[in-house]
Formats: C-alpha cells, sequence, structure tokens
C-alpha cells in the first residue's frame, strides 16, 4: 500500500493537504478503514478491500473554509433542540441544545486561535465580501471535481479494468451457468435457456462494451 502525502494550495489562497492512498492487488485484502479514513461510516467494520484502489482526501485549517461549516452544523443541532422544545421532548431537547453550544463555545475559540496564528504569518482568515465567498466555494468545488477526475483515471484505467474483468469474469459466467443449470431442471429447459441467453447478454455487454466505454470516458 502507497500513502502519500502533499501541501496544495487553491487558487484564492485555501491550503489543504492532500492524501492518497493507492492499493495494489499485491498488497492482499486491505482493511476498507484504512482506505477510506474519513469515511465514518459504521458498515466499514469488518469489511476489506481486495484488488486495485486510489482514494484521496483532503484537510484544511483555513478559518474561511472551517468557520462556517462548524458554525453550519452548530445552528443545525441548535435549531433540531428549539423543535424538540416545541414538541416538549425535553429530554431530546436538552442534549440537542447543550451539545450545540458546548461544542460552538469550544471549537470558537479554537478556530479563533487558529486565526490569530495565521494572520501573523499575513494569511487572510476572512471572508470580507460575496465574492470572496462565491470565489472560495469554486476553489473547493474546483479542487474535488479534480480529485475525483484523477480518482477516476487511476481507479478505471485499463490496466485496472483488465485485472478486475480476469478476477470477475470467470466468476460471474460459472453462477450463470449455475443458475441456467438449476432452472432448466427444476422448473422448465425453456426457462433455464432464456436465463443463460439473458446472462450471455448481460456479461457481454457489462464486461466488453460498458467498462471499456467507462475507460474512455475516465480518461478524457
Amino acid at each position: 500500500m502507497e500513502r502519500e502525502t502533499s501541501q496544495k494550495k487553491t487558487l484564492h489562497g485555501i491550503q489543504m493537504e492532500e492524501e492518497t492512498i493507492r492499493v495494489t492487488p499485491e498488497d492482499g485484502t486491505v482493511s476498507k478503514r484504512t482506505i477510506e479514513p474519513v469515511n465514518f461510516d459504521p458498515d466499514l467494520r469488518g469489511k476489506y478491500h481486495k484488488g486495485y484502489s486510489t482514494t484521496k482526501t483532503y484537510t484544511t485549517g483555513d478559518p474561511r473554509i472551517i468557520r462556517p461549516v462548524v458554525y453550519g452544523i452548530c445552528g443545525v443541532f441548535f435549531a433540531v433542540g428549539l423543535l424538540m422544545l416545541l414538541f416538549r421532548q425535553w429530554f431530546f431537547a436538552v442534549v440537542f441544545l447543550f451539545t450545540s453550544i458546548l461544542s460552538f463555545t469550544k471549537l470558537k475559540k479554537q478556530i479563533d486561535h487558529i486565526s490569530e496564528r495565521r494572520k501573523k504569518q499575513g494569511l487572510d482568515v476572512t471572508i470580507d465580501s460575496q465574492e470572496e465567498k462565491e470565489a472560495l466555494r469554486q476553489d473547493v468545488e474546483d479542487t474535488l471535481k479534480t480529485a475525483l477526475k484523477d480518482s477516476a483515471k487511476e481507479n478505471f484505467s485499463e490496466e485496472r479494468i483488465t485485472w478486475f474483468t480476469k478476477a470477475t469474469l470467470p466468476i460471474y459466467v460459472v453462477i450463470c451457468l449455475a443458475v441456467s443449470i438449476l432452472l432448466g431442471i427444476f422448473a422448465h429447459v425453456i426457462i433455464g435457456v432464456v436465463a443463460f441467453v439473458i446472462c450471455t447478454i448481460v456479461g457481454v455487454v457489462y464486461y466488453f462494451v460498458f467498462l471499456k466505454w467507462l475507460v474512455k470516458q475516465s480518461q478524457k
């Protein structure tokens, strides 16, 4: 498994840390938690991946980005708490209100501390106009689009699609034959033949048409 970390700076000065994690079949089975470190889905626990994979994650300490995000999340929790009060759900109201206020107070101090440190470095820490807000939003969107495009180029390269085809096509063929034979024995021969034809058409379209098209699209 290969892990790369680099520093990036967008057109309007957003500093980000980019981490790229690459996994190959030679790495064996790798935990999904390792491949997707920022995916907090509890269903990932106990799941593993074998094959090719490229993931990119971005982190930033820029107050112009994290302050609106933190304030927005705390605001949502506070609004839910008020809503719980209206419905007289006192326990949940207290939990949401307490969590939002405590988190807002703690995180605001941390962000203010980061802002002061960055000010001393001569960096911009505030959004002073609607134009700057739109420019920063566009920066984030462009960065994510570029990351998705780069990941797609690697994940859907001809080499990786060829490996995927060799690894899964035999399994697909065995399943199709088994299903067709069982339907022919326990249902009717014609149903088995129809199932085999349908599975063959689907397999040909997926492995030899769709995947090749996917490779061409990802390399544009």
